[in-house]
């Protein structure tokens, strides 16, 4: 526990997060476990962290939540949505969206990711190592969109947002998600050449693709495109 709540312990995770030393962490001696278990710890730190930062607002914050939980309960009885559904939206249940979101994501990209690259190398290709890379580069991703959450959490969408508050908050969020996105693949790559000698321009295409059109085929479905 006093390990969790060191400085030291934190900085140590996030240069793991985004400058692993690629010849040590990903040298072809690991053993597939020790691939996944990486980039498993990666994904759940990253996530917990989240969770409690998101927590400690929550309860600064607690009146305004309150609140807005109130004004989320009245616009859902009105428009007869379901109590779960009210569940899901209200704070700090709606915590587990980003989870259920990302694992989905990290799921669908990690099975054509790997269909991808197996299709364009000829050398077997674990899919347990590959989805120790895959949760490596989400939890990026989500660490990028770290700023986006918490912004949203305080400053949720809705009709009544001024144009300069809607349109800072898009920005932002296209501007981190296409920084996590650049960090995320950079990880793929250099780790998919370290542990399987995958060449670096395969890499990219292995995951830019799957990951893009997972992305925008949830898109398509969220905003009716």
């Amino acid at each position: 526990m006093k390990q969790v709540l060191s400085i030291g312990y934190h900085i140590e995770q996030c240069k793991n997060l985004f400058t692993p030393n690629f010849s040590v962490v990903y040298e072809r001696n690991k053993t597939e476990k020790e691939i996944f278990l990486f980039g498993l710890k990666l994904f759940v730190y990253t996530y917990l962290l989240y969770v409690g930062i998101y927590i400690f607002i929550y309860l600064l914050g607690y009146p305004y939540f309150a609140n807005l939980n109130e004004m989320i309960r009245l616009d859902f009885e009105k428009k007869g949505y379901s109590s779960f559904s009210l569940v899901l939206n209200s704070y700090p249940w709606n915590v587990l969206y980003v989870l259920a979101s990302f694992s989905i994501i990290l799921l669908l990209t990690s099975i054509l990711s790997y269909a991808f690259a197996r299709f364009l190398e000829e050398g077997k290709r674990s899919f347990r190592v590959h989805m120790g890379l895959c949760l490596h580069g989400m939890s990026i991703l989500l660490a990028c969109l770290y700023i986006v959450f918490i912004a949203n959490t305080i400053f949720p969408f809705n009709e009544n947002a001024s144009i300069f508050v809607f349109s800072l908050l898009v920005s932002i969020w296209i501007f981190m998600f296409i920084l996590g996105t650049i960090f995320s693949t950079r990880i793929f790559v250099k780790g998919s050449y370290s542990y399987f000698g995958q060449n670096k321009r395969r890499g990219a295409f292995s995951w830019l693709v799957p990951f893009s059109l997972i992305v925008y085929f949830i898109f398509g479905i969220v905003t009716g495109i």
